[in-house]
């Protein structure tokens, strides 16, 4: 989010980084007056880059500038703490991306963003939120949602392997939840 105040016209150009050179997202805007831009693309940012150029004779500033986080809500959220600060460094950051990866879906990434068939990912991030977050319910509705799409297309998802996972995910589930609905229903 930005806010400009100005009377004139000024392009904003936003870079926005997950890492030096890495998930580099781009985006220029031309804004009059007072003016607040919202960027609704999901992305993991570590940083972002604010270039203003002034099209008009008017003064211009930036008024404000921030990052909205959003992500699934998580209640309970192991963590980890030993002597090994790369090992500390590792877990902190596979939580982080858990977490960016969790909205009212899955994502397979924070990037790359498919919304549905990543069975080999939402059954990694299963086992994972199992241990560390505690809260199955989008398991749950990722392992439905596969299910009517298999339906749809006879039993078959784009990767193979995929298929035989989703059996996988299913029988995990129930092991690590003992809710046998989506079972039944699936």
């Amino acid at each position: 989010v930005i806010s400009i105040k100005t009377d004139g016209e000024v392009k904003v150009n936003i870079k926005c980084e997950e890492i030096d050179g890495v998930g580099v997202y781009c985006e220029s805007v031309i804004v009059s007056n007072d003016t607040t831009h919202i960027c609704h693309r999901l992305r993991s940012v570590g940083q972002i880059v604010l270039n203003l150029e002034n099209v008009s004779a008017k003064n211009a500033e930036i008024d404000n500038a921030k990052i909205i986080y959003s992500a699934y809500p998580v209640k309970n959220e192991a963590t980890l703490s030993c002597d090994d600060e790369l090992l500390n460094d590792i877990y902190n950051l596979s939580m982080h991306t858990l977490k960016i990866c969790r909205r009212d879906i899955h994502l397979d990434s924070p990037h790359h963003q498919e919304f549905l068939a990543c069975t080999g990912d939402y059954f990694i991030q299963a086992l994972m939120e199992y241990y560390n977050i505690c809260d199955p319910s989008l398991t749950r509705f990722d392992i439905v949602r596969t299910a009517k799409m298999l339906e749809i297309q006879d039993g078959r998802i784009f990767h193979t392997t995929y298929n035989l996972i989703f059996a996988e995910w299913l029988y995990d589930y129930y092991m690590h939840t003992a809710d046998l609905s989506p079972v039944c229903e699936c």
